[in-house]
């Protein structure tokens, strides 16, 4: 089953190097998250916030406040952090297929960016990792999720940082994946908050800006699943 996935995978990423498109519903961009309702398993994949730098502790960490932001939705997400400190997107790419294979998630979240961006890689470049990233979630029978960069006071006049987040908004809306815009929420957040949802590296979130992208998630989840999405940090 793992390797038919796989070799689907490669197939649609093929077809995605040649210029073809997903078909895919704007309106229901979680339908194997819906058919394992209340209970499903979510793979949470990404660098140093995944691996819960930052927050504190592992509990406090946002793939662990996943659950606890849809406790009243009567969700039960079983959450898996698969994080790896410094890693890029072509890292995550390459654990994708086995860590699929072990959680067996209905719902893939996967935090990409931040890295790519601090080394100045070509968004572009990027773009197509996530491309195929999508194709390999999707051709193993799961939805996927994007959350884009952090926002830190050192990268405010920082071009190629906004144009990383926004390039994966585009990627988002190409492929119908919902996008947690970390990036413009903790930007927009204000000088008087945004220092709250940093650590003490003023780099990595805070246990608060875990905890609020935690239920910024949340709201994704639901806005695909029922089409009502309030959007932003709360203040």
């Amino acid at each position: 089953m793992v390797l038919k996935a796989i070799f689907q995978a490669i197939i649609i990423a093929i077809g995605l190097s040649a210029g073809q498109a997903y078909a895919c519903d704007l309106l229901d961009p979680f339908p194997n998250t819906r058919a394992a309702l209340p209970s499903f398993n979510v793979l949470a994949i990404g660098s140093s916030s995944t691996g819960g730098v930052g927050a504190g502790s592992k509990t406090s960490a946002y793939p662990q406040q996943i659950a606890p932001a849809l406790k009243d939705s009567q969700l039960k997400p079983t959450v898996v952090a698969r994080g790896i400190g410094g890693e890029k997107a072509t890292g995550a790419l390459a654990r994708l297929p086995k860590a699929i294979a072990e959680v067996n998630p209905a719902l893939v979240i996967w935090q990409v960016g931040t890295n790519d961006a601090n080394a100045r890689l070509d968004p572009g470049n990027v773009a197509d990792t996530i491309r195929k990233g999508i194709a390999i979630i999707r051709a193993a029978g799961a939805d996927a999720m994007l959350v884009d960069p952090q926002f830190y006071p050192r990268i405010a006049n920082k071009p190629h940082y906004t144009e990383m987040a926004e390039m994966i908004d585009t990627v988002g809306e190409e492929l119908c994946v919902p996008v947690v815009d970390r990036f413009e929420e903790m930007r927009d957040s204000g000088p008087k908050v945004l220092p709250s949802l940093l650590a003490r590296d003023k780099f990595h979130m805070s246990a608060l800006g875990h905890r609020l992208l935690a239920e910024s998630i949340g709201r994704e989840v639901l806005c695909g699943l029922d089409a009502k999405c309030p959007n932003g940090l709360e203040k």
